[in-house]
């Protein structure tokens, strides 16, 4: 949350300075770069290492859904375009504000989420429904975790948002097939941005679904049961 927040204060000041003088604006103008090269490169190494964690978890008989592997596969892709892109580009400046405001807004959910599907977790290992190789996800959250749900869709509206709105610039801006290659850094990030909203969207309705088909058999088997008790 701090990381991708401090980054987007500090682009608004490089961009129209308000609060800074004039050499602390050049020092933040010569550092600013080389600091969100280093989130680029922290991406990378965030979403690499979740998609190969979860992918050990799942061979040994973790039931986390497939699509949240590929995210985290479609994420470091993401991270590794962005890292060859020209900081100065306009198709950089039209994604480098969204994506920093996605992810602060991002993390603010993440934690929020991460709270009940830990408590979630722990009960549920108690319990003998979930296994320790399983993972906190959405798909292991109890009741509590409903309260969010508005908050990952309105999330996952973001992301397309974000994808669409800079493909949109990448196209408006550069009318040029060469010069939209020249840019294919922002347009590929724009479609996995675009492509990852969806997958979100379908993933968490999946779950949804998958939900109430449990608790409705969970619903007939105790009715069933007490049927029997009866006779």
């Amino acid at each position: 949350v701090f990381a991708p927040m401090a980054l987007l204060l500090g682009y608004t000041e490089r961009v129209h300075p308000t609060a800074l003088d004039a050499r602390q604006v050049g020092y933040l103008r010569a550092f600013y770069p080389i600091a969100l090269q280093l989130y680029w490169i922290w991406m990378l190494y965030f979403y690499t290492a979740l998609a190969l964690r979860e992918n050990i978890l799942r061979a040994n008989g973790s039931t986390i859904r497939g699509w949240w592997i590929k995210h985290h596969y479609y994420s470091a892709s993401m991270a590794l375009c962005v890292l060859t892109m020209d900081l100065d580009s306009p198709a950089c400046a039209a994604f480098t504000w969204r994506f920093l405001l996605f992810t602060t807004l991002q993390g603010i959910v993440m934690l929020v989420q991460n709270r009940y599907q830990r408590l979630r977790m722990y009960t549920r290992v108690a319990m003998g429904k979930a296994s320790p190789m399983d993972v906190a996800s959405i798909e292991l959250s109890g009741g509590q975790l409903k309260l969010l749900y508005p908050l990952l869709f309105a999330l996952q509206a973001m992301q397309l948002y974000v994808g669409s709105s800079v493909l949109y610039v990448v196209f408006t801006t550069y009318r040029n097939a060469n010069h939209i290659m020249r840019e294919w850094q922002a347009s590929v990030a724009g479609g996995l941005f675009v492509g990852m909203a969806m997958g979100n969207f379908t993933a968490t309705l999946a779950t949804l679904r998958s939900k109430k088909v449990y608790k409705r058999n969970k619903s007939i088997a105790s009715r069933s049961q007490s049927h029997e008790k009866l006779n």
